[in-house]
């Protein structure tokens, strides 16, 4: 894994063909043109925080467009008596048709904070694990 703050791919060319909810209810699946997979999801699980995504754009609406840069936007912690613990990390997806703000949720007791924000290449999860890409965004 390689930690990045603001990733910029204007220049790579990276033509979205579909984005939608993957990796369970933790994550995105972006496909793109020449059957590239990504996979971006929170992979900091420690123990019993229980963490997902909620995706509130129409991820369709992105289809065909050209990805420019993926970031780290807002941090937020609520205290709750119910819960505990939520913490919400937004992460931003700029294309050419737009931003999606995909919040990133941790609820826990208030030991299990924080997120582990990766991006994974699984275009052939046939081949050996090192050949994936996987960069870390960190919060």
């Amino acid at each position: 894994m390689v930690p990045i703050k603001d990733e910029d791919f204007t220049d790579r060319n990276l033509i979205i063909k579909v984005i939608e909810s993957g990796v369970g209810d933790r994550g995105l699946k972006v496909k793109f043109a020449g059957d590239r997979v990504w996979e971006i999801y929170d992979n900091a699980q420690s123990c019993c925080e229980e963490r997902y995504v909620i995706i509130r754009d129409d991820l369709s609406r992105f289809a065909d467009s050209q990805l420019y840069s993926i970031m780290l936007g807002d941090f937020a912690v609520e205290q709750s008596d119910i819960d505990g613990v939520k913490e919400i990390q937004f992460l931003i997806i700029k294309t050419s048709k737009g931003t999606i703000s995909v919040p990133n949720y941790n609820c826990h007791n208030g030991r299990y904070g924080g997120f582990e924000l990766v991006i994974e290449d699984v275009t052939d999860r046939a081949k050996e694990p090192s050949v994936n890409l996987r960069m870390r965004i960190e919060s």
